[in-house]
């Protein structure tokens, strides 16, 4: 949850907490075990510039803090798949490069299967990291962006793209006057005010999709 969050113009790091927090809250309550994991950097996934995915990367940090504290607070099984070798791993990556390929599937579930043996749960064996089919390829790609892909690029194009762009300005823009370092500062002050909300908060309903 909150991946795509940060492929929006409307991200909101405030109303993210809030229903994570509210979703991880009721969960915990109904006595379920919880499984949460921090994300990869989706600028870096999808191979673009600097000053475009800075602002990526600044919104995935954010989330994976809340994330990260969430964990903590709910007793959750983490894996800190941001920190993983394999999900830069072109072949881990399905033909969008943002979803895990059948490989990569298979190596999360290897994550959660060590995070929850370390955790004392009773297991069988390790999931086998050898895929059934072969990876993705160049092919693969190519076609999914002429089909699915297309409807995606031009979403993203009217409702990501325009604010990426601006964003991409004011980067760029601080970058070279040297106080790129205040973005980051903002955007952590806006993260730790987003997590002290969440105590405390009431769990009332949030609108539909707000942390799909």
């Amino acid at each position: 949850m909150g991946g795509n969050d940060t492929l929006r113009a409307a991200f909101d790091i405030d109303q993210l907490a809030r229903a994570l927090d509210l979703a991880m809250r009721a969960l915990r309550a109904d006595g379920a075990v919880l499984l949460t994991a921090c994300l990869p950097n989706p600028g870096r996934a999808l191979g673009l510039p600097r000053p475009l995915a800075a602002p990526l990367t600044r919104r995935t940090r954010a989330l994976n803090t809340v994330v990260h504290v969430l964990a903590r607070r709910y007793g959750a099984v983490h894996a800190h798949l941001a920190g993983c070798a394999w999900v830069t791993d072109r072949a881990a990556r399905g033909v969008d490069r943002l979803h895990p390929s059948e490989l990569g599937h298979r190596l999360l579930a290897r994550e959660f299967h060590a995070a929850l043996g370390r955790r004392g749960a009773r297991l069988g064996p390790a999931p086998s990291v050898e895929p059934d089919g072969p990876p993705p390829t160049f092919a693969d790609g190519t076609w999914w962006l002429a089909t699915r892909g297309t409807r995606w690029v031009f979403d993203r194009c009217r409702d990501l793209l325009p604010d990426l762009v601006r964003q991409a300005a004011l980067e760029s823009g601080h970058h070279l006057t040297g106080t790129a370092h205040l973005l980051d500062a903002r955007a952590r002050a806006a993260t730790r005010g987003a997590l002290t909300a969440t105590r405390g908060a009431p769990a009332r309903a949030l609108r539909a999709g707000s942390a799909a």
